[in-house]
């Protein structure tokens, strides 16, 4: 169902006046009919971008600061000072999840796959993998018959045989594939990234909640 500017922000969580600028700026497709915009609920998986993403170096110490990590990187006064600048400006944001999808770019390539409800339990238990966004326990949102997780690019094929994971396009399970081991001390933080990339409901009031934590 088409959905009104009104509708729209309230779904995204901005302002009818912000979609508006979107749709005229053309990162919002919409059309016009009887001079009222119309917009596709195609465009809702579309993120509004609120704030310029960050670079390599301050994304991982935003994914540090936020999961109460020392900085693996050397920074200087200045740069620490606008990580505390943006951690207060998170706090106080009325849809955190928006900041956070447009800050934070962790690298992964997702894969999507279909496994039997047998082979997705044993999976899910599995030490191979590591559950994400929503199949997290820390998200408070675990769906049984799905699984989110990310896996060590040199343990997917092992995976993939062990678990008869099959590509599909109705996936129950999505693999997050990194090069790099999983990062387990940002996990808190890579939680709420995962599911601010959402950007459902639910997802936005989890990581709503999650901010308020820390």
């Amino acid at each position: 169902m088409d959905l009104g500017i009104n509708e729209f922000a309230a779904a995204k969580g901005v302002s009818p006046r912000r979609v508006l600028q979107l749709i005229h700026k053309g990162d919002i497709k919409a059309r016009k009919i009887s001079n009222r915009w119309i917009i596709s609920p195609i465009e809702l998986a579309v993120s509004p971008k609120v704030s310029r993403p960050l670079s390599p170096k301050m994304s991982l110490a935003m994914l540090e600061l936020l999961s109460g990590q020392e900085f693996s990187n050397r920074l200087d006064p200045a740069e620490i000072r606008r990580l505390n600048i943006r951690l207060a400006e998170l706090k106080k944001h009325r849809d955190p999840a928006s900041l956070l999808r447009s800050w934070i770019k962790f690298d992964y390539e997702p894969i999507e796959l279909q496994a039997r409800q047998s082979d997705l339990i044993k999976l899910r238990e599995s030490s191979l993998v590591v559950p994400s966004g929503a199949s997290h326990p820390l998200s408070g949102m675990s769906d049984g018959d799905q699984l989110e997780a990310y896996v060590q690019k040199k343990y997917l094929q092992e995976v993939k045989k062990k678990f008869l994971l099959v590509s599909s396009e109705e996936p129950n399970v999505i693999l997050k594939v990194i090069r790099q081991p999983f990062p387990q001390q940002l996990i808190f933080s890579l939680v709420m990234s995962d599911l601010a990339a959402k950007n459902g409901p639910r997802e936005r009031n989890m990581v709503r909640e999650m901010v308020q934590k820390l």
